[in-house]
């Protein structure tokens, strides 16, 4: 009877054994689970970066000025400026445009631009020698007629095909401004002629005098083949005055009034 006594003494301690073995785990993972989300929150607030990426999307940036800055024109140094735009780590990137705007009447244009993307250095844009983009002040040159932007023909006869602009495929011009000017010859006169001259002025740009002979506004430069470059009839001007900060030509009539 012992004997028994003391095996069933023993299944009841090696049952009691197992029973603490298969419940002390469970009790472990119930108490560790809480620990480990405590601490799964305390790391995501210790060390999230504040960015969400999404699975996918599009991103549509708008118009961005690009300011480059820099430039050194005694050694050729060119202006620089860069744009960085961040994606998700492993995004692929498809149907991406790039749109390029200049305005040369708001003062949004670029010397000889050369656009290219920084990590593989692919050319997007090269107007390497081709002058402004956004504006264009003088012609291309066509010598021995059209030197330094200017024509300085006659007509051949009637028509003449000497200037023309670079401009880059697919642009859009809004505003073109062309300055035509009428070369005369002086009259000429058997007689002496008496030839009223109310006013002169001068153009602090480009040098051309401005004068004021009996009814007429005449511009005269000395580097043109001819010295009369145009007439404007009928201005019945008598008094005459250039505004070289404002690029404004002020001319006062017989009336009294005041045009520019």
């Amino acid at each position: 009877m012992y004997y028994d006594r003391e095996t069933i003494g023993s299944r009841a301690i090696a049952f009691c054994l197992v029973s603490l073995m298969i419940m002390l785990p469970w009790g472990a993972f119930t108490s560790s689970d809480t620990t480990t989300n405590e601490s799964l929150k305390l790391g995501n607030a210790e060390f999230s970066s504040g960015k969400s990426w999404g699975v996918n999307g599009s991103n549509d940036s708008g118009w961005i000025l690009l300011e480059a800055s820099g430039a050194d024109p005694e050694n050729g140094t060119p202006a620089l400026g860069d744009i960085f735009f961040e994606f998700a780590p492993g995004a692929v990137i498809d149907n991406l445009t790039l749109e390029i705007a200049v305005n040369g009447t708001d003062g949004v244009w670029v010397n000889q631009p050369q656009l290219s993307i920084m990590d593989t250095q692919t050319s997007v844009l090269d107007w390497s020698g081709l002058g402004d983009l956004g504006r264009q002040n003088n012609f291309a040159e066509n010598p021995p007629n059209l030197v330094d932007g200017i024509l300085d023909s006659a007509l051949k006869p009637n028509t003449i095909s000497d200037a023309s602009w670079k401009l880059p495929t697919g642009i859009e011009i809004t505003d073109l401004v062309i300055e035509a000017l009428r070369p005369v010859d002086p009259k000429l006169h058997l007689s002496p002629a008496e030839v009223p001259i109310y006013g002169s002025a001068h153009n602090p740009f480009d040098g051309r005098m401005y004068l004021l002979v009996g009814e007429d506004l005449i511009q005269l430069d000395d580097q043109s083949s001819k010295t009369i470059i145009d007439i404007v009839p009928g201005i019945n001007g008598r008094s005459i005055f250039a505004d070289g900060n404002s690029d404004v030509l002020y001319v006062g009539d017989s009336s009294g009034n005041m045009t520019a």
